[in-house]
């Protein structure tokens, strides 16, 4: 008997549970012009990042659940090199409780990208009342530097019911991108995805992932590929491992100058009542990501306020 199939959406927010509890520098130019073909696999437009003079570069990111099809191929980021430096992970609290975790990513000096449903309340359809904390980088359960959010912006306040939009912008208190970097985002569409093949990373803080301290430290596919436009307006598929604590993570290229340019957030699951670990993709069973494109926009404005 064929069974039905389930899209689920907003469980690697803030509502997942955290670990034993109960519940869930320099000014730059917000955009550049095409990055050659032969350097991106398309002609696109991407912004500037930013990488720190005292920052080595790394296409390592292990020096020293959502849908996981076939093996798990997650390694831990372990890495302090950028772009990995970049790359942290988002913490909900309330009286020094941690509520939950997402993933985020710098691309700005003090500009954080992730998934709004990372930040909105389900229930009330407002970004949440606790504070929101982000720590790049963070390793075994410590991070070199953390800074609160002092502004939100949201995508949709409806992150279920508009997925292509389920993106968030945290503004943090302070700079920490002059010291830890930002990655860069394609800013225009795409449409040739065989040129993204087994070339996508993805990180994400995942609730299962390391097993002996889950969420503390990154894990990282590196890869996986686009398979395809989702079914709604601003959404991809994709087959990157990933479990809950992983939503808004970045889809990322690492490009021959070192630096790297995010593709895609991840963001959600399609499953089946069989389970979330499936012996491999397929449409009916795929992780749903927002392509960069649809919050690009919004992104470059933020930073034209952050020169």
């Amino acid at each position: 008997m064929h069974k039905s199939i389930q899209l689920i959406l907003g469980l690697v927010g803030f509502w997942v549970p955290a670990p034993a509890l109960l519940f869930q520098a320099n000014a730059m130019p917000p955009s550049a012009p095409a990055v050659p073909a032969n350097k991106l696999g398309l002609e696109l437009r991407t912004t500037l990042g930013f990488i720190p003079a005292q920052l080595e570069r790394s296409r390592f990111p292990f020096e020293g659940r959502r849908n996981i099809f076939g093996k798990d191929d997650r390694i831990p980021m372990n890495s302090s090199k950028y772009p990995w430096s970049a790359i942290g992970r988002i913490e909900a609290f309330k009286d020094k409780q941690m509520l939950g975790t997402c993933t985020g990513t710098l691309i700005g000096k003090r500009l954080v990208v992730t998934n709004a449903h990372c930040i909105v309340n389900e229930v009330t359809k407002k970004i949440t009342s606790n504070k929101i904390r982000f720590r790049p980088n963070l390793i075994n359960g410590e991070a070199p530097a953390e800074a609160l959010a002092s502004r939100v912006v949201l995508g949709t306040n409806d992150p279920r019911g508009d997925r292509g939009n389920d993106w968030a912008f945290l503004i943090l208190d302070r700079p920490l991108g002059e010291t830890y970097g930002w990655m860069k985002f394609v800013v225009d569409d795409f449409a040739d995805l065989a040129s993204f093949k087994d070339e996508i990373i993805l990180v994400g803080y995942s609730s299962d992932f390391p097993k002996e301290k889950p969420s503390e430290t990154a894990g990282v596919h590196k890869g996986c590929s686009i398979r395809g436009f989702g079914s709604q307006l601003g959404t991809i598929a994709h087959d990157c491992d990933m479990m809950a604590g992983a939503s808004g993570g970045p889809m990322f290229k690492l490009l021959p100058d070192g630096s790297a340019a995010i593709l895609a957030l991840n963001a959600a699951e399609r499953v089946s009542p069989e389970g979330k670990k499936v012996p491999k993709f397929s449409r009916e069973t795929a992780n749903i990501g927002v392509y960069a494109a649809t919050w690009a926009g919004k992104a470059e404005e933020l930073l034209k306020t952050q020169r």
